[in-house]
């Protein structure tokens, strides 16, 4: 049996909404897949933060904003893949461009000229992301990772299996499988298309969830979605059918989660890759860190921490725990990609 490298030289909030699925609205159509051509002028506004880090917004048919550090040779690649919340992910991408990477901060839905809503994105937006990204100045393109989060992290997975130039993936809070997206009027459809085809997922009984939502608003308790995907995963055939194929992907992995993930169950997900890598003897590093008391969203390190009690959606975690598992999480994901990229 394989055995798991661990050694490294040196030394990342995200929601599943269930009240997004009750009010979403029909489909946008779909992005066009980004051209790795040059940007003009009217295509980006630069923006240079304190530390000398410049922000360029890419808003053509890729939309993110692209962070590049204050220096002139070339540098490793990264694409930053957010979660449902549709949000930029500022802190971090500024946070990892100071420490020498380009990230592009990518976006998939909700922002210019991308579908409004998270269902059927293309996969060849994200797997074109790459190409765009290799062909940009200063970036070397044989050093490209893929960080995620959440949905970012089953999107990096997604497209690692079919881009084998990515030499690192990152998967916070991931998943082994593909979810749904909320669809049009009601209905619900699987997050990617692949060729203009939905990619198999494995459906969720949101008339289940629609339910225990009233109850607990009206009851003026937390919402709790974990118990939707567990029950979700007893469906074996769908959940065979919806595996990403992970031992596709010719990359590093680092998988992160925490024991006490309340929004899905992002650790045992992340023990069914590792078990898919170890079956498929994977050729390439992979580790799996999982932190007791953290939740599905740890936050930065050195950041104080908000209390997750007192939120509408059961996050996960204490404060104290969360802390812990950012601070140390963060420096294992640096050591990873100083000694992958």
């Amino acid at each position: 049996m394989l055995q798991q490298r661990t050694a490294f030289r040196r030394c990342l909030p995200v929601r599943w909404a269930l009240l997004t699925f009750l009010t979403c609205v029909a489909h946008s159509p779909a992005a066009e897949s980004p051209s790795p051509s040059a940007n003009t002028a009217n295509d980006l506004r630069i923006h240079i933060d304190q530390a000398g880090v410049r922000r360029q917004e890419i808003r053509t048919n890729l939309v993110g904003d692209f962070y590049l550090p204050p220096m002139t040779e070339r540098v490793p690649g990264i694409i930053l893949l957010g979660g449902s919340d549709g949000e930029p992910m500022k802190e971090r991408s500024t946070l990892l461009a100071a420490d020498g990477y380009a990230v592009l901060n990518l976006f998939y839905f909700g922002h210019g000229s991308l579908p409004k809503e998270f269902a059927e994105v293309p996969l060849e937006y994200l797997t074109n992301a790459v190409s765009w990204l290799q062909a940009r100045d200063g970036v070397d393109p044989a050093r490209i990772g893929v960080i995620g989060h959440s949905r970012g992290a089953e999107a990096a997975f997604v497209m690692a299996t079919l881009r084998p130039d990515v030499r690192a993936v990152v998967a916070v809070a991931p998943s082994s499988v593909v979810w749904p997206g909320p669809g049009a009027s009601g209905y619900f459809h699987s997050a990617w298309s692949l060729n203009g085809k939905e990619l198999p997922y494995v459906p969720v009984k949101f008339s289940k969830g629609v339910g225990a939502f009233l109850k607990e608003v009206t009851g003026g308790t937390q919402i709790e979605h974990r118990p939707l995907f567990e029950d979700a995963l007893k469906n074996k055939r769908a959940v065979e059918n919806a595996t990403i194929h992970v031992e596709k992907i010719r990359a590093a992995i680092l998988l992160i989660s925490g024991k006490d993930d309340r929004v899905w169950p992002s650790a045992p997900m992340a023990e069914r890759i590792v078990a898919r890598l170890r079956e498929h003897r994977h050729a390439f590093t992979y580790r799996h860190l999982s932190y007791d008391n953290a939740g599905h969203s740890f936050g930065l390190p050195n950041q104080p921490r908000t209390n997750d009690a007192t939120g509408t959606f059961k996050m996960g975690g204490t404060p104290a725990g969360n802390a812990a598992a950012a601070a140390d999480s963060w420096k294992a994901m640096l050591e990873f990609l100083e000694t992958e990229l």
